[in-house]
């Protein structure tokens, strides 16, 4: 439950949200969690960066979040990362594209080290919330298909 409230705030601090949300509501909604004993939000927009710790049963995972504070939905080279005692993953949009399949969608990458498990993850969503997670997990590729 944790990494996936993590998940929900690196998503909205990618999207340029963070000026929007309050603190205090951030890290309410990450205690909210049962796994989670203390959380820590610090938003700097002069610096465009977030840093979110959280301490929880199984240690502390710390995000951050690096990029520019614009009104642009798709805002290339904005980048999250997270460490924690289970590993780490980052997250980096690389532009909204142009052509191919994904044209007019947002490209977003992830790439993840944790415990067991290494792999990359590709996101394309365009601005509704509809999308597409291309994953290669331990050498193996699927794709699948989201709708807003």
């Amino acid at each position: 439950m944790k990494y996936y409230a993590l998940l929900v705030i690196a998503f909205l601090l990618l999207a340029g949200c963070a000026s929007q949300i309050a603190e205090e509501q951030m890290e309410q909604e990450l205690e909210k969690s049962e796994d989670v004993d203390e959380a820590e939000v610090k938003i700097d927009e002069s610096q465009d960066t977030a840093e979110v710790t959280v301490k929880g049963d199984d240690g502390d995972t710390k995000v951050t979040y690096e990029g520019e504070n614009t009104d642009e939905w798709c805002q290339a080279r904005s980048k999250w990362s997270m460490t924690g005692s289970e590993g780490a993953a980052e997250m980096i949009i690389v532009r909204l594209e142009t052509s191919g399949e994904y044209a007019r969608y947002c490209h977003v990458r992830y790439d993840v080290d944790m415990e067991g498990a290494q792999g990359n993850m590709d996101f394309y969503f365009n601005e509704e919330g509809a999308g597409y997670q291309v994953m290669d997990i331990n050498g193996q590729k699927m794709k699948t298909e989201w709708q807003s």
